[in-house]
């Protein structure tokens, strides 16, 4: 008789927490870990693209200059600002400049995925105030794709900023 009360109540208890889930699903909540699902960029065609770029999954990039402005590739694109995707030593994604900033509906977890063929840049999470969440440094072996989680509580932006612009670094993927 004893086991069966127990049984019954693990029982109910499990089914009253499948409908909390449901019911914080329902207005948005999630229990447990965050996956990022949603990655861009979606097109990875070599070439240039416009600056800022809204490059799929509602992600928007933007590259900078070493003066703060809109990065501009003339020499590739044409006049006006522009991001290029390049595709080279194995890796396609596109050129981060002085700085890159990824923009996207706020997560607690991202993931990105960024090359460097010289020296190591950084990579930092902001939250919705601006306020830094997470901040990891790429690690100094040049031309190997390295993989990033972040963590935070509505991280909205990611800064990918090269240890100078002419440190070649490629931002392959973020997923949020």
């Amino acid at each position: 008789m004893r086991g069966e009360l127990a049984n019954f109540v693990r029982v109910i208890w499990a089914r009253i927490v499948q409908f909390v889930v449901v019911v914080l699903k329902s207005v948005g909540i999630t229990i447990g870990a965050h996956n990022p699902t949603h990655c861009g960029p979606t097109n990875t065609t070599p070439g240039c693209k416009p600056n800022p770029w809204p490059c799929g999954s509602d992600i928007e990039a933007r590259v900078f200059d070493a003066t703060g402005g809109l990065a501009s590739y003339e020499e590739d694109c044409g006049a006006g600002p522009h991001i290029v995707v390049r595709a080279d030593r194995g890796f396609i994604g596109f050129d981060a400049a002085a700085r890159a900033e990824l923009r996207f509906p706020a997560a607690p977890t991202v993931s990105i995925r960024a090359v460097h063929f010289s020296t190591p840049g950084r990579i930092e999470a902001l939250e919705s105030n601006g306020a830094v969440a997470d901040m990891k440094q790429m690690a100094p072996t040049p031309a190997v794709e390295q993989s990033f989680t972040l963590n935070g509580r509505a991280i909205d932006r990611v800064v990918v900023t090269p240890a100078s612009p002419s440190d070649e670094t490629r931002v392959l993927q973020l997923c949020h």
